[in-house]
């Protein structure tokens, strides 16, 4: 069972097969780390330890990596800093991670600065940017320069005047669907392109009713059975 607080952050299909590649992780606290998959244990019924989280971080997401891709992590604070995987040092079980994004120190808004995104890069793709009250906006990634990862990124998005930081991102193609879910476990379904265009650093609309003091607190791409 889970103990301390622990939690399930992602669940990835590995097909048997696949030997090569990489696990990518990233914390809500901004760190990264990389792992070959080769590195993992394989089948077993006990748990084990794949990176040493500082306290009071936590991991957020897990991403599977060629080798040769990009990765985009996105914050509250509405910044964005695209970056190559190989940027990261694979290391082994156990090991810390390293500084993926920079954080605000001081937030324009009165929210910790945290990560709320981190998606593999999709050429083609569009980012999707959402805030806790519902605005959102999808831009093209060829809007988000490469750069070398440790830095503050650029803008992603003009924060609504309601005070909301941005929930949630992610990276999908124009005729992929995304799902979006509120704090009440309500689910809205639409594709990455119904969601209104606007360059990166500009004005979201709002894309979901929201009732009372419910809050969009997540999105994902849908993922079809194959």
């Amino acid at each position: 069972g889970f103990k301390n607080g622990e939690e399930i952050v992602s669940v990835l299909s590995l097909p048997a097969s696949m030997s090569e590649g990489f696990l990518f992780f990233a914390t809500r606290g901004g760190e990264v780390k990389r792992l070959r998959i080769d590195d993992l244990p394989g089948m077993r019924s006990d748990v084990f330890k794949v990176m040493d989280i500082e306290s009071g971080d936590r991991l957020g997401w897990v991403l599977t990596t060629t080798g040769e891709n990009e990765v985009i992590l996105t914050t509250a604070q509405a910044q964005a800093i695209r970056f190559r995987e190989s940027d990261v040092r694979p290391t082994g079980m156990g090991a810390g991670g390293m500084r993926g994004i920079k954080l605000a120190a001081e937030p324009l808004l009165k929210i910790e600065d945290t990560v709320v995104g981190a998606s593999v890069v999709q050429e083609q793709g569009v980012l999707v940017t959402i805030t806790a009250s519902g605005i959102a906006k999808q831009t093209p990634l060829s809007e988000y320069p490469s750069q070398g990862r440790a830095g503050s990124g650029v803008i992603a998005m003009k924060l609504p005047g309601d005070g909301s930081a941005i929930a949630a991102s992610a990276v999908g193609m124009p005729g992929e669907t995304l799902i979006v879910l509120t704090s009440k476990h309500r689910p809205k379904s639409l594709r990455f392109s119904a969601v209104p265009a606007a360059r990166r650093a500009g004005k979201g609309e709002s894309i979901i009713s929201l009732f009372g003091k419910e809050m969009v607190e997540a999105v994902v791409t849908f993922q079809p059975l194959v």
